[in-house]
């Protein structure tokens, strides 16, 4: 039985939030309080990882008037690397599911994956500044 388009997003968002439930699940086991894992969640350099997730609803493409779903997986990650610095890595991944404008076949699939890296020093800086690099992975066109 193939699976549809509306499985995989819900297998999507099931992982998602199975890694968000672990990961806070350690951050209590660890000792941290609800008060310092809001701290922690509103820094950007925090030694943390946060999975948040973002769902676009595009409406009324096309003569068909169709719809488009885009739920995006923000993974962002940081690493300490050193006693200075952190590197921060966060990836965007589009799961969509698209109908057809015109009327055609409707498709779905995964958007090109964005990866970006973020320099950052841990201490906070009179002039806070910091060093990005991103990258696409463009995975052949549209989704199928």
């Amino acid at each position: 039985m193939p699976v549809t388009t509306l499985q995989q997003t819900a297998l999507a968002l099931g992982l998602a939030i199975a890694a968000n439930t672990v990961f806070a699940r350690q951050a209590a086991a660890n000792g941290d309080n609800s008060a310092e894992l809001a701290t922690k969640l509103a820094n950007p350099v925090a030694s943390i990882i946060s999975v948040p997730l973002r769902l676009n609803w595009d409406t009324s493409i096309g003569p068909a008037n169709a719809d488009r779903y885009t739920l995006n997986v923000q993974p962002v990650i940081s690493f300490s690397i050193g006693e200075e610095w952190n590197l921060i890595s966060r990836t965007i991944v589009p799961i969509i599911d698209a109908q057809s404008p015109t009327g055609g076949r409707n498709k779905s699939g995964l958007g090109d994956i964005w990866q970006s890296f973020f320099f950052s020093p841990k201490a906070p800086t009179a002039g806070g500044w910091n060093a990005w690099l991103t990258l696409a992975h463009p995975l052949g066109g549209a989704p199928s």
